[in-house]
């Protein structure tokens, strides 16, 4: 069975904040936050390399597709929402097994900052 990784910074749990990004091994990436209604996932079509500028990734993967995914009537990050939108990075006829690498933001901060860590894990894992 093949193993499919997924990069993801969980928001600090000190600043309430609900934001969280996912990255997948093959560049792509998702986001969930709150929108101040309800927890939003948005899916970006496009992929990132580990040649993208990470200040510029926003940017760059606005540029292309996005899909939402609401979760209405959830007012906080959920566990079942980070595996739905890995299973969207990740479609295959192919059956995989995922392997998460989990940081949350006073981890990020131990290694350096958000873009290194992204860059790094990209460099070390990416795979089209």
């Amino acid at each position: 069975m093949k193993t499919v990784k997924f990069l993801i910074l969980l928001p600090s749990e000190t600043d309430g904040e609900q934001n969280t990004t996912i990255i997948a091994q093959d560049g792509g990436v998702a986001s969930l936050h709150h929108n101040q209604e309800h927890m939003l996932a948005e899916l970006y079509q496009s992929r990132i390399t580990p040649d993208t500028k990470i200040v510029d990734m926003w940017e760059t993967l606005s540029e292309g597709k996005m899909y939402y995914k609401d979760y209405e009537g959830f007012e906080e990050l959920k566990p079942h929402m980070i595996i739905e939108s890995c299973n969207w990075l990740f479609c295959s006829t192919e059956t995989h097994l995922p392997e998460y690498l989990c940081y949350t933001e006073e981890e990020i901060e131990k290694f350096g900052d958000y873009d290194e860590v992204i860059k790094l894990w990209l460099k070390q894992n990416y795979k089209e």
